[in-house]
């Protein structure tokens, strides 16, 4: 256990926050230009730019569990820096890409590295954050998530000017590979043999990551469609949403960083998925830029405590031994959410629009809330404090996985 009150902004939380922004920063990118690459330049159909771009999540999704035992067993480190290299390669790949299938395999190794990446720097995070400061670790690291969207897609968009592709792809390379420079810097963790049952999925993470995905499924066809929703209705720079998404998030998450320590993190988990649902209803019901805007401000408040919230949640009733296991447990109901729901937004898309894909995917944040409510009235599992290593191995109990 980390004591209660012990600081968090040292200089290996700083260094590896920064990691994950060059990290996010480098494949985000990507956002903007990848449908268009996978659209203008191959000729792919709605269906096939939400597999193009959300594919990856096949991969990271059966690779999540692994890394999680891999990071509990062996420590952060190795799947910081492990992954950030195969995403590397992945993103240098296209320079040779001449085909859809390409791009779908580019895209499912990059979900390899994903998954080690993730996992690692999440964990990490949260290793060095006290009990009672898990949703502020969560909320600080996420700078550099959505520093990454901030910054990367109006990045993409300056890198894609002319209609240089090859040039997105070195760039966005470049700056996975400078994550993985700083990322050697990351504390290895608790380590030592899982306690742990064989499974996929750990018990705790099973309510929160269904209502997780229920907020991420319209997360999915947002940034798959978005851009393309943009130009259709006259804003020509799909650049300018991604920043301020993410630029009210960073906010929101610095300034209300203790918001769901302080508050209770399943309450602010369910009213962000309010947020989530009423946000891509808007965006669906006024198709103006000023409506576009207007539903974004709202869903980015919601996106801002969403998984913080869910993290803290899952991280806080998971023994030391199993952090990593939890959080990429968490983590696969993303990869499913942004896999499943950016192909079926792709054919929604195809079939009535973009506005009708938001507005199921609204619907979708809306349902997250029933398997919060239910996760709510469970009791709270008693947890040992015992490193993994040492701990005797379990019985059948709350800490079980299915």
């Amino acid at each position: 256990m980390t004591e209660t009150g012990s600081r968090l902004l040292t200089w290996q939380f700083v260094a590896v926050t920064v990691a994950g922004l060059g990290y996010f920063v480098g494949w985000t990118i990507l956002y903007p230009v990848l449908p268009r690459f996978v659209e203008d330049e191959l000729g792919g159909t709605g269906a096939e730019v939400g597999l193009a771009v959300g594919s990856f999540g096949i991969t990271a999704a059966l690779l999540r569990p692994v890394a999680g035992r891999v990071g509990d067993r062996y420590g952060r480190r190795v799947l910081v820096v492990g992954g950030m290299l195969v995403v590397a390669v992945a993103l240098l790949g296209y320079l040779a890409a001449t085909s859809i299938p390409a791009v779908i395999g580019l895209r499912l190794l990059f979900g390899v590295g994903e998954a080690f990446a993730f996992v690692g720097l999440a964990t990490a995070a949260q290793d060095m954050a006290s009990d009672d400061r898990r949703g502020e670790a969560a909320n600080y690291f996420s700078f550099a998530v959505y520093g990454g969207v901030a910054a990367g897609p109006p990045l993409g968009e300056w890198l894609f000017a002319g209609g240089n592709y090859d040039r997105v792809w070195i760039v966005a390379s470049l700056f996975v590979l400078g994550g993985a420079v700083l990322g050697l810097v990351t504390p290895v963790g608790t380590t030592g043999e899982a306690r742990t049952q064989p499974g996929l999925i750990h018990r705790e993470a099973l309510l929160p990551g269904l209502a997780l995905t229920g907020g991420l499924f319209g997360y999915a066809g947002f940034v798959s469609f978005v851009a393309v929703y943009a130009r259709s209705i006259g804003l020509a720079n799909a650049g300018l949403v991604f920043t301020l998404y993410a630029g009210l998030i960073m906010a929101a998450r610095v300034v209300g960083a203790k918001v769901p320590d302080r508050y209770g993190a399943l309450r602010i988990g369910s009213l962000s998925l309010v947020a989530l649902g009423a946000g891509l209803l808007l965006v669906a019901a006024v198709a103006t830029p000023v409506g576009l805007f207007a539903g974004v401000v709202v869903f980015a408040s919601g996106m801002a405590m969403n998984f913080p919230a869910l993290l803290a949640v899952v991280v806080n009733r998971s023994a030391p031994g199993e952090r990593a296991f939890a959080v990429a447990s968490l983590s696969v109901f993303f990869d499913v959410a942004f896999a499943v729901g950016a192909v079926v937004m792709g054919l929604i898309v195809g079939a009535a629009g973009e506005r009708v894909a938001f507005a199921v995917g609204g619907l979708c944040a809306l349902a997250g809330l029933i398997p919060l409510r239910l996760y709510a009235r469970r009791p709270a599992p008693a947890i040992s404090l015992v490193p993994a290593a040492a701990a005797a191995p379990p019985t059948t109990g709350p800490t079980d996985v299915v």
